[in-house]
């Protein structure tokens, strides 16, 4: 069965303000990618609290953690992906 869900930083960066809108609008699938104005892997330990209440109060569901891995132009100032410090950065965060 397929559920149409939303990715909560298109609604808002705040994340019991998207919540809300994606009750009214009878969603109850959501991405998780910016919340409070910060990418996933860079929230606190008091966020990532947070954001689990939220979800599990709301009765929501999480089938995706949008991670920024590998979401940079690996290319511009490099010949190849192996010299990019970037490139090697989200390489460790997928291992």
């Amino acid at each position: 069965m397929r559920r149409l869900g939303v990715i909560t930083d298109e609604i808002d960066t705040d994340l019991e303000r998207a919540l809300t809108v994606a009750r009214e609008l009878g969603l109850r699938e959501v991405e998780l990618n910016n919340l409070w104005d910060h990418n996933i892997v860079d929230l606190s330990d008091q966020e990532v609290e947070t954001a689990e209440r939220l979800i599990r109060e709301g009765g929501f569901r999480v089938p995706v953690i949008d991670t920024p891995a590998f979401k940079t132009v690996l290319l511009d100032a490099v010949s190849s992906p192996e010299e990019s410090p970037e490139f090697q950065t989200h390489l460790a965060w997928v291992r």
